[in-house]
C-alpha cells in the first residue's frame, strides 16, 4: 500500500490520506486552502485517560495517540487537538465537556464509554454544545448533534446474515452471552434474519463462565437428542443381525445432524475459543455449518484454532489495519489496540468534512455538513453518518485463515 502521510499538505479526505481509491473531485474540495491559511480548527477529544479500569485507560491512550497520528499525517499544522479526562465516570463526561466549550472546541471526540455519553446527554442539552461524534457503539444513545461513531454490531451481523441468505444458508442458530450484548443482539436477531427470508431456529445463551458454557453447546447441538437417535439406531440394526452396520456406529455418538446451517457466535477472544471448541465436541460437524461472528476483528492468533477456520466476520479489507498498526507502531513503540483506528478515522472525518464546507473549516460544524460525504474512507471503510445520528458503513465479508484474512464477498460499492 503506498505511503498515506504526504499524498496533500492537508488529507482531509480519508481515501487519499490511505493511498485507497480517490476520490475524483478531492482536489476541488481542497482549492479553498490554496487561497488562504485555514483558520484554526479546535478539536476535543474526550476519554477515560484515568480511573479504575486500566485496560480501559490504555485504550484511551491508543485513541488519543491514534488521533495525533492522523494529524499528524494529514499534515493540519491549523488542527489543534484538546484533551479531557472523564475519568472513567459517568458524571466525568459532564465535566469534561464543560471544560471542552470553555477551551473553545468546536467539535468533540468521545467519549468512549456508554454510560459517560448517557451522562453527558442528560446534562447538556442539544443546542448548547458542539457537536460529537461518540466512539461508543451503543446506537440507543444518538440523539440531536450526537453522532454514534463505533461499529454497530447490528450492521456487521446483517452484512452476515444476508451474504449466508445469498449462498443458500437460510437456517440460523445462535449462542448469546447472558449480558447487555447479548440481550442486544437477540432482540433484534429474529427479525434480522427474517427481513433476508431466513430462519432462526434455535438460541442458547450462556454465563460466561467456561463451566457454564459445554450445556448451552450441548443443547444447541441436540446432542442428547441425536445420541438418543444413535441408541435407536443400533437397536434397529441390531434387531436386524445388521452387525456390519453396527460396526460402523460405535464411531460415531450422534445420528443425524443439527437442523441448521449457519451458527452466530456473539463473542471475541478465549470466551470465542471455548465455544467453538465445544461445537465438535459435542458432535457438530463443522464441515457443514458455516460460523458467523459480529463481534470480532480479525485476530491471527484464533485463526490458529482448528474449529474457528473459515468463520466469516464483517469489516474492512484487512490491509488497511495492517497499515495503521505498522505506522502507530512506528511513531509510538508499541501495537494499537484494535479500536484506536476509530479516533484516527473520527479525525480524518472531521478534517474531510472541512475540506467540502466553508463553514465546517471555520468551526462551524453543521448537521447537514456532517451527514453529508458520501465517499470517506478510512482504516475501517468507508462510511457516513446518518440523520438519524448513527453511522453507516460498507462492510465486506471475511473469513478466518491461518494463512491471514480471506475475501469472501468484496463491501458494497454504494450506501
Amino acid at each position: 500500500m503506498p505511503e498515506y502521510g504526504a499524498v496533500l499538505r492537508f488529507a482531509a479526505s480519508a481515501a487519499l490520506t490511505l493511498g485507497l481509491a480517490c476520490v475524483p473531485s478531492a482536489h476541488a474540495q481542497l482549492r479553498w486552502l490554496e487561497r488562504a491559511e485555514p483558520p484554526p480548527l479546535r478539536i476535543a477529544l474526550l476519554l477515560p485517560f484515568s480511573g479504575s479500569m486500566p485496560s480501559v485507560n490504555r485504550l484511551a491512550q491508543d485513541l488519543w495517540d491514534a488521533a495525533q497520528l492522523a494529524r499528524q499525517q494529514s499534515e493540519a499544522a491549523h488542527v489543534t487537538l484538546l484533551r479531557f479526562d472523564t475519568q472513567a465516570r459517568s458524571e466525568g463526561s459532564a465535566a469534561a465537556l464543560k471544560a471542552a466549550m470553555e477551551a473553545g472546541a468546536h467539535i468533540v471526540i468521545g467519549p468512549l464509554l456508554s454510560r459517560s455519553l448517557y451522562q453527558l446527554a442528560q446534562t447538556w442539552p442539544a443546542a448548547n454544545h458542539p457537536p460529537i461524534l461518540a466512539l461508543t457503539n451503543n446506537r440507543h444513545l444518538a440523539s440531536e448533534n450526537i453522532w454514534i461513531f463505533g461499529h454497530l454490531p447490528r450492521q456487521h451481523l446483517e452484512r452476515l446474515v444476508a451474504e449466508s441468505v445469498r449462498r443458500k444458508r437460510r437456517n440460523f442458530a445462535a449462542l448469546l452471552p447472558r449480558n447487555y450484548y447479548g440481550q442486544y443482539v437477540e432482540s433484534f436477531l429474529a427479525g434480522l434474519i427474517d427481513k433476508h427470508q431466513g430462519y432462526l431456529l434455535q438460541v442458547e445463551t450462556y454465563q460466561r463462565d467456561p463451566n457454564a458454557m459445554p450445556a448451552a453447546v450441548r443443547r444447541i447441538a441436540a446432542y442428547d437428542a441425536r445420541h438418543r437417535a444413535l441408541e435407536n439406531e443400533r437397536a434397529r440394526r441390531a434387531a436386524r443381525q445388521d452387525d456390519a452396520g453396527l460396526k460402523r456406529l460405535e464411531r460415531i455418538e450422534t445420528w443425524g445432524d443439527v437442523a441448521y446451517d449457519a451458527i452466530i457466535l456473539a463473542e471475541t477472544g478465549q470466551p470465542l475459543k471455548n465455544l467453538a471448541a465445544l461445537l465438535p465436541f459435542y458432535d457438530v460437524d463443522m464441515a457443514d455449518i458455516q460460523i458467523l461472528l459480529p463481534h470480532f476483528w480479525h485476530d491471527p492468533l484464533l485463526a490458529r484454532e482448528q474449529p474457528l477456520r473459515g468463520a466469516w466476520y464483517a469489516g474492512a479489507p484487512p490491509e488497511h489495519w495492517v497499515q495503521f498498526a505498522q505506522d502507530f507502531e512506528a511513531a509510538y513503540g508499541r501495537a494499537p489496540q484494535r479500536l484506536a483506528s476509530l479516533a484516527f478515522d473520527a479525525l480524518l472525518y472531521i478534517l474531510h468534512v472541512a475540506a467540502r464546507d466553508a463553514r465546517a473549516a471555520r468551526g462551524q460544524f453543521a448537521a447537514g455538513a456532517l451527514t453529508a460525504p458520501r465517499q470517506f474512507e478510512g482504516v475501517d471503510g468507508r462510511l457516513r453518518l446518518t440523520e438519524n445520528g448513527l453511522n453507516e458503513r460498507l462492510l465486506a465479508v471475511l473469513a478466518l485463515d491461518k494463512a491471514g484474512a480471506q475475501l469472501v464477498a468484496p463491501a458494497p460499492r454504494r450506501f
